[in-house]
């Protein structure tokens, strides 16, 4: 799945990363594209462009204004809209009724090598509920707040969550690319893990991003063997 601005640059960037995804992912994985764009976007501006991928397009609406962003610039508003529609609105879109994983890749991610395996089937093989490329560190006025929520959640649920919790780092996994298990994050404890960051409104008001949010609730309730590390992929995001 992608998520896409609409811009000139965004739609030349996926072109790219389609391309790139075709030769050095597909042969190896069977999987369909789905394109998630506001309305900015007309379909048809990608015709003859995705490398012979039919993708199938899927319109999100970033309009609405939540009470939290009633004083957040309109400019800086779109960026939170993507982080809450990543760290939980995607789980619950129809267009992936019909799936057991989504991968996301942003208009900018490119797997530059091919992979040579089947990622999803290896997901089953080690039960795995979550893939990922790298840990880095978060910016921590990006996440004033969070870890107190996160450390609160985990005092408080004591049935389904356990430790770390956040201590000095706001450590994320490098989100523009995952491979995420449909059925648990529409489970109970991710779903009950998000309705307490959500209640606290610092997506909105202080841009938690989804990596922050993914890394500390699965790190809560998942065990480290049904997380899985793809270091096999080369692979390009930005710098």
């Amino acid at each position: 799945i992608y998520l896409i601005r609409g811009d000139q640059a965004s739609c030349r960037q996926l072109e790219k990363s389609l391309a790139l995804l075709q030769r050095n992912f597909l042969p190896w994985n069977q999987a369909d594209v789905i394109v998630f764009h506001e309305a900015n976007l007309n379909p048809q501006r990608l015709e003859g462009r995705t490398s012979g991928i039919p993708v199938r397009f899927a319109l999100v609406d970033f309009t609405s204004v939540p009470e939290e962003l009633a004083d957040v610039e309109p400019k800086k508003r779109g960026y939170r809209h993507m982080c809450h529609f990543y760290s939980n609105d995607v789980f619950f879109r129809k267009e992936l009724d019909e799936y057991e994983f989504y991968m996301r890749m942003d208009d900018d991610s490119f797997i530059l090598s091919p992979i040579g395996f089947d990622v999803f089937e290896r997901m089953r093989e080690r039960r795995s509920h979550y893939a990922y490329r790298v840990i880095l560190k978060d910016k921590p006025f990006v996440c004033e707040g969070l870890g107190d929520v996160v450390n609160a959640f985990i005092r408080e649920n004591p049935d389904i969550a356990h430790g770390p919790g956040w201590r000095k780092a706001y450590w994320c996994y490098y989100t523009n690319f995952e491979i995420c298990d449909i059925a648990w994050f529409r489970g109970e404890a991710y779903q009950r893990y998000f309705r307490a960051v959500d209640a606290a409104g610092g997506i909105w008001r202080k841009r938690w991003g989804d990596a922050p949010i993914r890394y500390f609730g699965l790190n809560a309730l998942v065990p480290q063997d049904r997380i899985l590390c793809l270091k096999e992929l080369h692979y390009f995001h930005q710098s």
